[in-house]
């Protein structure tokens, strides 16, 4: 299987040079709604975050599909815009804010350039070359556990 490995993967010529480009993104907001409580941020605007995940786009649609939803509660009447912007955010806030801090992460663990620690990475994740998956992974892109709480 090693030489199998080798014929495909040129380890030593693959990426000769790397930097680290800089993703610039917010931290977390306290809130996502105007003192008013009449206007509220989503997508990008409320969380930003780095691209390792690839859960901003689907973040902001979530946001979108969350609002069509509870504002139809508005207008039937069974709430009223700030109870709504409340909901959003409440239940939003968490979701948003742990796939921030994931892409986040992996997108570090991703980009270690040298050291123990880019090689400690380098070791735990030679199985998914030769298409094996660990019980856990540092790439966090193709950890199951990690996989199953961004996506499910």
């Amino acid at each position: 299987m090693n030489d199998l490995r080798n014929e495909y993967w040129d380890f030593e010529n693959m990426i000769p040079t790397a930097k680290r480009w800089p993703l610039l993104v917010t931290d977390p907001l306290d809130t996502w709604p105007s003192p008013q409580n009449n206007v509220v941020l989503m997508g990008d605007a409320a969380h930003s975050m780095v691209n390792h995940m690839a859960q901003g786009a689907a973040t902001a649609m979530e946001d979108g599909a969350f609002l069509d939803r509870v504002l139809r509660e508005v207008v039937s009447g069974r709430l009223t815009p700030p109870e709504v912007i409340s909901i959003y955010e409440n239940s939003g806030m968490p979701k948003a804010h742990f796939k921030e801090r994931i892409s986040f992460l992996n997108g570090y663990i991703w980009h270690l350039l040298e050291g123990q620690a880019a090689r400690n990475r380098d070791k735990a994740m030679e199985v998914e070359l030769i298409e094996e998956q660990p019980m856990r992974s540092p790439n966090l892109y193709a950890d199951s556990a990690t996989v199953l709480d961004m996506y499910g």
